[in-house]
């Protein structure tokens, strides 16, 4: 937070307290911050929307889910029975596999590879912290998670 004078600087306390609940150091512990009240916050924001950039904008939204998975990851087994010849990697091949199958449940889709199996690549933006990948074993899918009916808690608490 910039500006000391905006509407909603409670929401950016400059002191705050952590709580260690018995823990031996102090961000084992759980920072206690003010409740941020949503109707506030979105109504504060709302003047600046419409003066971001392009890149902003869409950084702003919601994207895909992505999933990296080993090859040989039990997930990929399972996408291999449904697909024998390896369709689920096609883009937009559509699978919904439930938790007995992959310990995971969701729907996966194929897209396009960024990195093809058991090729060799270099060090992506030149950062020396970063290892070439040598034989890459993973793909990429985009990813769902199920639809649950959520039920509201009122009910069971009877108010």
């Amino acid at each position: 937070m910039l500006n000391d004078d905006s509407e909603i600087i409670d929401f950016y306390p400059k002191d705050f307290i952590v709580d260690s609940k018995g823990k031996r150091f102090a961000w084992m512990g759980e920072v206690i911050l003010p409740f941020i009240e949503e109707d506030r916050l979105l109504k504060a924001i709302a003047k600046y929307e419409g003066h971001l950039t392009s890149y902003e904008a869409k950084r702003n939204q919601l994207g895909e889910n992505f999933i990296y998975v080993h090859e040989n990851n039990i997930l990929i087994e399972a996408l291999k029975q449904r697909w024998p010849g390896g369709e689920y990697l096609k883009p937009g091949t559509r699978t919904f596999l439930d938790y007995e199958k992959a310990e995971i449940g969701g729907t996966f889709i194929g897209i396009e590879q960024r990195y093809e199996l058991h090729k060799d690549y270099p060090r992506p933006h030149n950062v020396d912290a970063i290892e070439p990948i040598k034989d890459n074993r993973v793909v990429c899918l985009a990813y769902q998670c199920p639809s649950y009916k959520v039920c509201s808690i009122r009910k069971y608490l009877k108010i």
